[in-house]
């Protein structure tokens, strides 16, 4: 068929390197102060990281949902064209690296998930940045509601 490009899915439990420093950018404009980010203790550059996997050998873990997670604490300019990635631990150095499966700022006032299952984001927060994430060309986005049912079968209701 001409014009169709070739489509690959999201990889499970994680951002591409150009989507997540492109909306990384938008929520550091929109939030002033600092930002926590939690990632998944099963990632392999964190277990092979040192400091990252002597806590987590440690039990220096939050749970989330019955998983463990690593709390990072964020600045403006570690999110800001997601600047972290360029970290060891995160793994970008050498390849395919992580992004936060959560991330939010200090000040709460829009909440991102990741989940390490998932093909998909989630972002909550504020309609005016929201409607600037789905302004990305970079990103795929579709706005859903609290009604919205995201099993497997997608499919929203009235």
């Amino acid at each position: 068929m001409s014009g169709v490009g070739t489509v690959f899915p999201p990889e499970e439990g994680r951002l591409d390197s150009r989507g997540f420093s492109a909306l990384a950018d938008v929520l550091v404009a929109s939030t002033a102060g600092g930002f926590l980010a939690a990632f998944w203790t099963g990632w392999e550059p964190l277990l092979e990281d040192r400091s990252s996997g002597k806590a987590i050998r440690k039990g220096q873990t939050v749970s989330i949902q019955g998983n463990q997670y690593l709390l990072y604490n964020f600045t403006s300019s570690d999110l800001a064209g997601a600047a972290f990635m360029a970290r060891p631990q995160f793994g970008w150095t050498a390849g395919n690296g992580i992004t936060p499966s959560y991330l939010w700022p200090r000040d709460e006032t829009w909440f991102l998930a990741t989940n390490i299952d998932l093909d998909s984001s989630i972002l909550a927060g504020p309609s005016r940045l929201v409607a600037k994430v789905e302004a990305l060309p970079v990103l795929e986005s579709i706005p859903v509601h609290i009604s919205t049912d995201l099993t497997s079968s997608f499919r929203q209701a009235d």
